[in-house]
């Protein structure tokens, strides 16, 4: 019995983005089934599908009851996320050095679809460029780290390669379809009151935000509605109830709550009813993206404005563009409305997504070179 082992951001915390992002991976791998045995290592085995791929939690203790020979061992793959940086290094990257020790090839490692950073500790950089110089693909979704990293390779994210952009050449324009509207449409994503500063954001900065938002609606009367969706649901962090908290102390009842899309084709129907898309969220603004709807990304850290920062230069103004939520302000929308809507044309963001896309599927052509060597 040969394996594919397959580690990466989603951890099993019911995260929109990561399943995302893991599904395009297991997108790829199906095919291969019936020809090896895939692991992927993931939080709360227990929850996982019955589709075909073996799950084990996430640990050294948990690997080693399988027993499996190095020599077993024909890919090891790190799929995207935004986990390799100063915060979850070690957490994440135990399986390269366990599995070198005991003897497996660099060779038979990749990365596909990393953002990187921020590092404030060269030491786990240092650590990580030596690891880019000896596998054999170092695949990352935004450029910053390309000319340090050697070997590395820019391929965009993993959950780009379900999807599919033929549908965007037909429309007349990304935003005719509701140029009818007189009110525009918000869909609002955020990860309040979580205790780490550069994942969660503080309440009182978040108030803050909603506040702006009202005032959008205040000062333009029948102009906008906001709507709330949550991507994180679980028992130790649930948006939903973080944002009906919110929502309560502003004492307000212009601001609705939609509910956790239960994939990410069903967060694209969602996204396709909306004007503009605002969160911190990388995937949340992906949503929007691949459905021709602009976004802001907002960040309040090093981490997400690192996150954020990547897709920006990949997607580029007015389509997608990133605001410090200390700067964000009512102003800020309805000059956007005004002004720069129109901006962006539809071949050149759909002709975007499919270069994009097709980075993607090269790099995953060099993966199946490596598994049929």
């Amino acid at each position: 019995m040969k394996y594919i082992i397959l580690t990466g951001g989603d951890t099993g915390a019911n995260n929109l983005g990561d399943q995302w992002i893991l599904q395009g991976v297991k997108d790829f791998y199906k095919k291969y089934l019936d020809r090896y045995k895939v692991i992927i290592m993931r939080d709360l085995p227990s929850l996982n599908p019955k589709d075909g791929f073996f799950y084990i939690a996430d640990t050294k203790e948990d690997f080693e009851k399988l027993s499996i020979n190095v020599e077993d061992i024909k890919l090891l793959h790190f799929y995207g996320g935004g986990y390799l940086n100063e915060y979850w290094y070690d957490w994440k990257i135990w399986q390269y050095h366990y599995l070198l020790k005991k003897g497996l090839s660099p060779r038979r490692v990749v990365f596909s679809g990393q953002g990187l950073g921020p590092f404030n500790d060269s030491d786990k950089l240092n650590d990580l460029k030596a690891i880019a110089q000896h596998v054999s693909l170092f695949g990352v979704r935004d450029r910053k780290y390309l000319n340090e990293l050697k070997n590395s390779v820019f391929m965009f994210d993993d959950s780009v390669s379900l999807m599919d952009f033929s549908g965007m050449r037909r429309k007349k324009s990304f935003w005719s379809k509701f140029s009818w509207r007189t009110k525009k449409r918000i869909a609002v994503n955020f990860r309040p009151g979580h205790a780490t500063d550069y994942v969660g954001i503080e309440d009182k900065s978040y108030q803050k935000f909603l506040y702006e938002l009202l005032r959008l609606e205040k000062n333009n009367p029948g102009k906008y509605s906001l709507v709330l969706f949550p991507v994180l649901e679980n028992t130790e962090i649930s948006e939903t109830k973080n944002f009906q908290k919110l929502v309560k102390s502003l004492l307000s009842g212009k601001i609705n709550i939609a509910g956790r899309p239960d994939d990410y084709r069903k967060l694209i129907r969602m996204m396709k009813k909306f004007d503009l898309v605002i969160t911190t969220s990388y995937h949340a603004a992906l949503g929007g993206i691949y459905s021709g709807v602009p976004a802001f990304g907002i960040y309040h850290s090093d981490y997400y404005r690192d996150k954020l920062s990547g897709l920006q230069e990949s997607i580029g103004p007015p389509m997608f563009q990133i605001v410090d939520i200390n700067n964000f302000t009512d102003k800020i929308v309805s000059d956007f409305f005004q002004h720069e809507i129109g901006k962006t044309k539809k071949d050149s963001l759909y002709e975007t997504l499919v270069e994009l896309k097709k980075l993607n599927l090269n790099f995953y052509f060099r993966v199946a070179r490596l598994l049929e060597a």
